[in-house]
């Protein structure tokens, strides 16, 4: 009985034992993929070795060392937590903890993680590169250099401390300095791939490109697959023109197995084919990077920015990228984000401007922010031109066309229409009663048809002042700003001269905003200047109003504008709007809010359309804000110049003819008291109209 109870000992044991070291193999395998930066493959391994073995703590932090280098955070801290539970005695666990929790934006835990650690061991250096980027998380860069420098009295040839302060003292604009202790790292580590990297990044990031060049072969030849530097070398022969090679070393790296590696690798591919002028190419990489990341705002502009410009309007790539945005308008209406709601449809709509159930939902939102005349201008659209026949449309058409006849265009419409070129009821014939009667519902006025007098504004990047992680982002996010403005009734961004014409940019067009401008490259050449000069007499020989110069920092969660607003006419600084944002919209917030600003900066600026005796009507309303009861100057027409001091108007006081008190205001054109300020009556059709001036110069 002994003899066999010792034998089934020794077999439990053998069992245990060869489990235990076919756990201990795949862990091993798995730190050996780690280190190749293979998470993914990493990943399988380690889950395999706590199959075997559910109480081994080292495949568990492995794990959550990978899911934290693949931003995925949650999973980290689940197994970080895990691990702590078998292993309360590895300083290593919590200062992984620390950066996980930093990643999540938990500064406080961070920061307590940290502590304990050098509590247990003052000079750790992982914790104090932990407070260090906690510092850095919180704007307090200085700080940051500081305790990096700290570690150096320590640790001389320390990499990451190096590498760090190059990078800290680059973004401070320090470039001596950066340089400094790069070229410490490069003296202590020559044979380091990771530190030839960085100097390749660094000299890309300060424009030597040659230099750039040399570090990153360097890095590559010491480390074969350095996917990071050949996609940094890759974006270097794209800018040097050596498109071929670009596409090549970039296509090496779609044999990573790591997604931020593959999702660069789309991204880069879509640019490079968007600069050869190969649309469908470039948009369906475009698509790859945002299936591999989902949130990526600036890929899906740049496809739809590729779609709008190149792609046919029936072409399902359109139809898809369409598709989005009406979903996120749904999910704005549900939570009553009107404005956000209006733009979303109104993004779908530019990329299927087909879809009745879009414009049907685009004109809901009009009626719920209380324009009734341009909801049902919308329908009428609808019915008319897209032959709808949905019920709920022709009803609602039915039901409210009748209030119409009460508003101002409509007892204006003959003049209105005399003004606007448009046929009224009086131009048909005599005798033709049926006509009449149909004319009465077919021919009403769309007052969203008067054309107002637009800023024509024109935009500017200088890219080296601007961090981007997407290459040419900033030339692609320029686009979509443009985009934006076009939005607007008074804003004209084309960048064109008057001579030359003005784009259909109404909030209504959405035929594909931009299309047939004359922009010579896809990727917007356009816009970059490189000194305020060039933006200034840019800006004087397209006869402009006002010009912008944008500076964008992008960063893995935030993204920050600083938009200066010029007089054309003088070069004169008149505004700076700096937005910030974070979270999954940033981007499109950021943008959406600038536009909003910009609107709201410019001075409304109208005009009397047409009078009768001491009634007039001019071409301003509630959609811009005018009520009833306000009082606008009358102004000689073009005696109205921009204030070079700030965002405004001047103008002489003999040139103000009168006021016009309004009366009734529609959603697009107001009545009006006329009211002349001399004994001569001067006032003329054309003549503008402003809000008064309190802080007129020369005052």
């Amino acid at each position: 009985m002994y003899a066999f109870a010792l034998i089934s000992f020794f077999l439990v044991f053998s069992l245990y034992s060869q489990n235990a070291k076919d756990a201990i193999s795949l862990y091993n395998e798995g730190y050996k993929a780690q280190i190749l930066e293979e998470y993914y493959r990493a990943i399988e391994l380690y889950k395999s070795s706590l199959e075997i073995n559910p109480n081994y703590a080292s495949p568990m932090k492995g794990l959550a060392r990978c899911f934290y280098m693949l931003s995925e955070y949650d999973e980290a801290l689940a197994y970080v937590l895990k691990a702590k539970k078998y292993d309360k005695t590895d300083l290593e666990l919590y200062n992984l903890e620390g950066l996980i929790r930093i990643g999540r934006g938990e500064s406080d835990l961070a920061r307590s993680q940290f502590n304990y650690v050098l509590s247990v061991e003052p000079n750790n250096i992982n914790a104090q590169f932990g407070l260090a980027e906690l510092d850095i998380a919180h704007g307090k860069t200085r700080e940051a250099a500081r305790k990096y420098i700290g570690t150096l009295n320590h640790s001389p040839n320390n990499r990451t401390a190096l590498l760090e302060l190059v990078e800290i003292y680059k973004n401070l604009g320090e470039i001596e300095t950066a340089k400094n202790y790069l070229e410490l790292a490069l003296k202590y580590h020559a044979d380091d791939p990771v530190v030839h990297y960085a100097a390749g990044k660094y000299f890309y990031e300060i424009k030597s490109l040659r230099l750039a060049d040399y570090y990153l072969k360097t890095a590559i030849a010491l480390k074969k697959n350095y996917y990071s530097a050949k996609q940094l070398l890759g974006i270097i022969y794209f800018l040097n023109k050596k498109y071929d090679d670009a596409k090549t070393i970039i296509e090496e790296t779609l044999s990573s197995s790591n997604p931020n590696h593959l999702h660069f690798a789309r991204y880069c591919l879509g640019l490079f084919n968007q600069e050869q002028g190969n649309p469908i190419l470039a948009a369906q990489q475009y698509i790859m990077a945002l299936d591999l990341r989902y949130d990526d705002e600036v890929a899906r502009i740049a496809s739809e920015i590729i779609a709008l410009k190149e792609i046919d309007i029936k072409n399902h790539i359109r139809k898809n990228l369409a598709r989005y945005h009406y979903n996120e308008g749904l999910l704005l209406e549900e939570q009553n984000y009107l404005s956000q709601t209006l733009m979303e449809y109104r993004r779908s709509l530019m990329l299927d401007y087909d879809s009745e159930e879009t414009r049907v939902a685009y004109a809901r939102i009009f009626k719920k922010l209380g324009f009734p005349v341009r909801y049902l201008m919308e329908l009428k659209v609808l019915r008319d031109d897209y032959k709808s026949k949905d019920p709920d449309v022709l009803d609602e058409l039915e039901l409210n066309l009748m209030h119409l006849y009460d508003s101002v265009s409509y007892k204006w419409m003959k003049e209105l229409k005399a003004v606007t070129g448009e046929q009224s009821i009086s131009d048909l014939q005599p005798g033709d009663e049926q006509a009449k009667e149909q004319s009465k519902e077919e021919k009403l006025f769309d007052q969203y048809t008067i054309q107002q007098k637009k800023y024509r504004i024109m935009l500017f990047i200088e890219p080296d002042k601007n961090t981007v992680l997407h290459p040419f982002a900033d030339r692609i996010l320029l686009d979509y700003f443009k985009d934006l403005l076009f939005g607007y009734r008074t804003i004209d961004p084309s960048g064109k001269s008057p001579d030359g014409g003005s784009p259909a940019g109404d909030t209504d067009d959405f035929t594909g905003g931009n299309k047939g401008e004359e922009d010579e490259s896809l990727v917007g050449k356009e816009y970059v200047v490189h000194s305020f000069d060039r933006a200034f007499r840019k800006a004087n020989e397209n006869k402009s109003d006002y010009f912008l110069i944008i500076r964008m920092d992008e960063k893995e969660r935030s993204f920050e504008i600083v938009l200066t607003i010029y007089l054309t006419r003088t070069g004169s600084e008149l505004k700076t709007i700096r937005v910030f944002k974070t979270g999954n919209r940033r981007v499109q917030d950021a943008f959406e809010k600038c536009a909003e600003n910009i609107h709201g900066l410019l001075p409304l600026r109208g005009t009397l359309l047409t009078r009768r005796f001491n009634k007039g009507i001019i071409d301003l309303g509630r959609f811009q804000g005018v009520k009833k009861g306000d009082e606008l100057l009358v102004i000689k027409k073009q005696k109205i110049k921009l204030d070079h001091r700030k965002i405004s108007f001047v103008y002489e006081d003999s040139d103000v003819l009168g006021t016009f008190t309004v009366t009734e205001a529609d959603e697009n054109v107001s009545e009006g008291i006329i009211k002349k300020k001399s004994f001569f009556d001067f006032i003329n059709p054309e003549d503008e109209v402003i809000f008064q001036v309190k802080d007129k110069e020369g005052e």
